[in-house]
């Protein structure tokens, strides 16, 4: 499968769908299969005499445990009326529990990493817990205590009501989210799929913490939950624990579920306006649903029709669409299929509604073809494989496959697909029928130029703050965290640098039998490419889509899926594949990147489009927010404010592109990664057949932006129609770079300020106190010569400007106070335990590596800080704070409505 940037604008079309969307996403793209003969993973299954059921999973690729535990129970079993109660009840399952506080909760999960999160979807809720390995103990007696008991007192649920609506208000700020809620409720009037599961702000206004407790006691039971354990563990030892500290949570009688029965629909359409750049049209038909017997074939058909060689697909290759694809979002009881095309500004969707409904129907209708089908189940196996290479996804995976597919395993699971004929497939493809679909129109609208002033905005004002006093953990808590850790390095790669300049970094690893390779070449657009020129780059990175010279684009992805490989090209590239494969793949791969076509047919399809997607996305409100934030920073004439225009676009000719792809892609700005079950010796000697005789031409080219100046307090008001919610961004440049040892504290300090959940100060006093945000984000962006602060949240736009002023004041905090001897404790907790979980997942490993290799530091540069944070003094965060952080000249931009609207 070749993942091409069809698959990237999809991802970002799909994006704006909200929560309901991603979780179905989460659902049911995550694939599942059999593992190699000789793997390290073993597996150890029980069930309890209480209900429980219980899976452990041994994953040796780091030592991280991942503990997840899913209740049977979802928005489907909300009381009428009351939409969202599921999903209130998980909220509230951070606040605390019976001998376990929710700041104490709080303290305990920053100090282990902060990798503790939940989500609701139709049939379950599922809480996970990424942990350091020798904290797996903790984590499964703090999942033990949440089953037996939650507080839900009401003063909590005041509090929470307020962030739960704000999440609500986000989710409905994001049109394609508010319009694909209204096709549920089509294609699903009368039963509890017609809801989304989010919630109202009128329903959780409705809502006691009585009525909370009450859903919890009948719903939360062992014999209700399935516990997976994935990791560095010895799966009889957990399962040991796990009948200690769960084995007398007493079985329940569960309340009757809600009975399911279809309606018969009828074509609707529905339309809405979108602040994206960009706008979608999409076709949703009723499919089956997990359960179902039908699922295993319109899984296997959706994959067909978004094969990037279908007719779908076709739409974005022939200069049609942006994007376009099908997607399946899979419940229990029944599904959708979602067939789009993504359109620029000034579009004509009526058009490109009509070419998706012939594409599908051509399809349908001899366009599903035994190879393609074969080539899917193929893809599975790799797909399987891929799924030990991340601990959270393989606890994910079995999850997956025994609370939504019923399965007894994901062997199991995938067994159903591997099993599906092309009659089966073709079959389930009749049942897309026009005549019963949804027909979805999203219309991109100009926004307005940023204005001065608005919310959030002109004098300080006086906030009291609950000053945060030193929590007392559980003894079995303090204990277990009162000595920090030491993190090690945990991998030892094979560096070289090749003749050319490529520098290769191959670690064997042989928790899955799969080779996976990431690249990059460094590239800076604002500096490189010519004047007159801006957006080469983007064109140049979606031609690669068309394959090397001396192919078609068709034969290209043939080549690719005949290996069940997928390879994504283009200045960022990676490939993954079974071992026996690996050679093959590399150098169908090497082909594309060192011989593209680059054909002027493909760029006359796709020139006129992106002319138009660039003018709307000008015009668009979230282009002018980000805008904003940018011109707040950066002086007139830096690099990186360098943009397409549409007539830079529309000028360009094949030549340049040609010219820019060969002044840009050179072999001594590109860095390798290979990691997988290879040795050494064979990955460096693939790389160097395919990759070997690349040359470089002229100067190497310094790709560094300019230092700058201090920035000054800017503020900006962008408006936005379509906003319930409004998005704040606070940001100033930061005057050391990570050259500069400083930084160790400041990177620290930020760590306490947002790293920590519920348990940072940013979180707890605009959210946990007070309410006024769902979310908030701090962070500090360390370059060689430049470097970024940026606080992110969203808010009510009556609550903007209590929520700035709040976070000002956190931030003066920091810079007028030391840090307390156990909140240093507690960041350094945080930030060392973070360092330990960063090796958990293959991918983010390797694009760490190469992150960390374009700009000249050390492979184990997360052990170098881990070094610091040990040493770090509260007196040297305060110190840092107080030299580089002036709140005095943090700019402020906002997008969404005015107060008042």
């Amino acid at each position: 499968m070749h993942f091409s940037k069809r698959s990237f604008l999809r991802l970002l079309s799909l994006l704006a769908v909200g929560t309901v969307l991603s979780l179905g996403l989460l659902a049911s793209c995550t694939t599942l299969g059999r593992g190699p003969s000789g793997s390290q993973t073993s597996v150890v299954q029980a069930t309890l005499a209480n209900g429980l059921r219980v899976v452990v999973v041994r994953d040796p690729l780091a030592p991280v445990v991942t503990q997840q535990i899913t209740y049977f129970v979802g928005a489907n079993e909300s009381p009428a009326g009351f939409p969202g109660m599921a999903h209130a009840q998980e909220h509230m399952m951070f606040r605390g529990s019976p001998g376990l506080s929710g700041d104490q909760l709080a303290e305990i999960s920053a100090e282990l990493g902060g990798q503790m999160d939940a989500f609701t979807a139709s049939n379950l809720t599922s809480y996970y817990f990424t942990v350091p390995a020798d904290a797996s103990d903790l984590a499964l007696r703090i999942g033990a205590i949440r089953m037996a008991g939650v507080d839900d007192s009401q003063a909590d649920w005041e509090k929470e009501r307020g962030a739960i609506e704000q999440e609500v208000a986000r989710d409905n700020s994001q049109p394609f989210y508010v319009l694909y809620s209204k096709a549920l409720a089509h294609l699903f009037a009368g039963t509890p799929y017609e809801q989304t599961g989010l919630g109202t702000k009128a329903s959780f206004d409705a809502t006691t913490a009585e009525m909370l407790k009450r859903f919890h006691q009948e719903w939360y039971a062992p014999n209700n939950a399935l516990l997976v354990v994935a990791g560095d563990v010895e799966p009889q030892a957990v399962l040991t624990k796990v009948r200690e500290l769960y084995g007398d949570i007493p079985t329940k009688t569960l309340p009757s579920r809600p009975a399911i029965r279809l309606p018969s629909i009828a074509a609707e359409s529905f339309s809405s306006q979108t602040d994206q750049p960009y706008g979608i049209v999409a076709i949703c038909f009723r499919m089956p649903g997990y359960r179902d017997a039908g699922y295993a074939a319109s899984n296997i058909l959706a994959r067909v029709l978004d094969s990037q060689r279908g007719a779908i697909a076709a739409l974005s290759y022939d200069g049609q669409a942006l994007g376009s694809g099908f997607q399946m979002n899979t419940m229990q009881d029944a599904g959708v299929g979602l067939a789009y095309a993504v359109f620029p500004a000034d579009g004509d969707s009526a058009r490109l509604e009509k070419e998706l409904k012939a594409a599908l129907t051509a399809t349908i209708n001899g366009g599903i073809t035994q190879e393609l089908v074969a080539s899917e189940q193929r893809q599975l196996i790799l797909e399987n494989n891929l799924q030990r290479n991340s601990i959270s996804g393989l606890a994910q995976s079995w999850t997956n496959a025994i609370a939504l597919r019923g399965a007894a395993s994901p062997d199991a699971a995938v067994a159903q697909l591997e099993r599906v004929t092309l009659s089966d497939v073709t079959a389930a493809a009749k049942a897309l029928d026009f005549s019963h679909a949804v027909t979805l129109i999203l219309t991109p609208t100009a926004g307005s130029k940023p204005i001065g002033g608005g919310q959030g905005f002109g004098a300080p004002e006086s906030f009291s703050s609950v000053p945060k006093t030193a929590v007392t953990l559980p003894a079995w808590a303090s204990s277990a965290l009162a000595k920090l850790p030491n993190p090690q390095p945990l991998f030892h790669p094979e560096v070289t640098t090749l003749r050319n300049g490529i520098r290769l970094i191959v670690q064997p690893l042989t928790v899955s039998h799969s080779v996976s390779l990431f690249g990059s070449v460094r590239t800076n657009q604002g500096i490189q490419a010519p004047k007159g020129q801006e957006g080469v780059d983007e064109i140049l990175n979606s031609l690669f889509d068309w394959g090397p010279a001396g192919m078609t684009r068709i034969q290209f992805e043939t080549a690719v899926d005949a290996l069940g490989a997928e390879i994504s090209t283009g200045t960022n590239f990676a490939l993954a594949a079974l071992p026996q494969h690996f050679e093959a793949s590399v150098g169908l791969l090497a082909s594309d990147l060192l011989h593209p076509a680059l054909p002027e047919d493909a760029l006359a399809s796709q020139r006129g489009l992106l002319a138009q997607e660039t003018a709307g996305r000008i015009r668009s409100p979230l282009f002018q927010f980000r805008r904003a934030v940018q011109t707040a920073l950066l002086p007139t004439g830096d690099p990186a404010l360098r943009m397409a225009t549409p007539g830079s676009i529309q000028s360009l000719t094949v030549g340049e592109v040609r010219d820019y792809y060969r002044s840009i892609m050179r072999p001594d700005q590109t860095t390798i990664v290979v990691i997988g079950d290879i040795s050494a010796a064979s990955a460096k000697r693939t790389v160097e057949r395919y990759f070997g005789d690349w040359k470089a031409s002229g100067p190497t080219p310094d790709l560094d932006n300019p230092p700058v100046a201090p920035s000054s307090a800017t503020n900006a008001f962008v408006p936005d129609p379509v906003r319930i919610q409004d998005d704040v961004v606070m940001a100033e440049t930061v005057g050391v770079t990570f050259k500069d040892p400083d930084h160790y504290a400041l990177e620290l300090g930020n760590e306490f300020l947002g790293g920590g959940f519920f348990a940072s100060p940013l979180y707890r006093e605009l959210r946990v106190e007070r309410g006024l945000v769902y979310s908030v984000g701090s962070s500090i962006s360390f370059g060689r010569t430049r470097s970024f602060y940026e606080l992110d949240f969203g808010a009510y736009p009556d609550k903007v400007t209590e929520a700035t002023q709040i976070a000002l004041q956190v931030i003066r905090s920091m810079i007028d106070t030391p840090l307390s001897e156990s909140n240093l404790h507690l960041a350094k907790g945080i930030g060392l335990r973070s360092i330990e979980l960063t090796s958990q997942d293959v991918q983010g490993l390797a694009n760490q590596w190469i992150g960390y290799t374009q700009v000249g530091l050390p492979l184990d540069q997360p052990y170098v800080v881990a070094r610091h944070y040990r040493e770090i003094t509260a007196a040297q965060i305060q110190a840092a704070f107080k030299r580089y952080l002036e709140p005095a000249r943090l700019s402020t931009i906002v997008i969404g409505q005015p107060v008042g609207k």
